[in-house]
């Protein structure tokens, strides 16, 4: 969903699945004695549910370029505690995974907030824009 251009561009606001915390994104296996680092299968069902919600949307393959701002507002499940910081990583990911930019090394800006309204499933509202060249 686009939303009227601001100054510097456009404004994109996406409904996205809830994104798993950080420290949920990997797991260890060892093979052969050595130990390698793999996503999680909570990743991966993270990530390709939000590849089908930002397809759905019209977002895949904006390739937003130059500087970017965004808002994140997250619905947890429960009011059970934890850090709204930690549910960064895997949505910057997915947005790059999709191309919604570039690099998510573009984000510049980023205000996150945990709304007081508890959805079932989890939600997040992520809205995105460019911001004007700077001078």
């Amino acid at each position: 969903m686009e939303a009227p251009a601001r100054e510097g561009g456009p404004m994109i606001t996406l409904s996205m699945p809830y994104p798993p915390s950080t420290n949920r994104l990997w797991r260890s296996a060892r093979t052969n004695g050595k130990t390698k680092v793999l996503s999680s299968d909570e990743a991966k069902r993270f990530y390709s549910h939000a590849a089908v919600a930002i397809a759905e949307q019209g977002a895949r393959g904006r390739k937003l370029a130059g500087p970017i701002e965004m808002t994140v507002t997250l619905y947890p499940r429960n009011r059970a505690k934890f850090d709204i910081d930690n549910r960064l990583k895997s949505l910057l990911d997915a947005f790059t995974k999709s191309a919604v930019w570039i690099d998510d090394s573009q984000v510049q800006r980023i205000t996150v907030e945990r709304a007081e309204e508890i959805v079932k499933e989890g939600r997040c509202i992520v809205t995105i824009s460019t911001i004007g060249e700077r001078s």
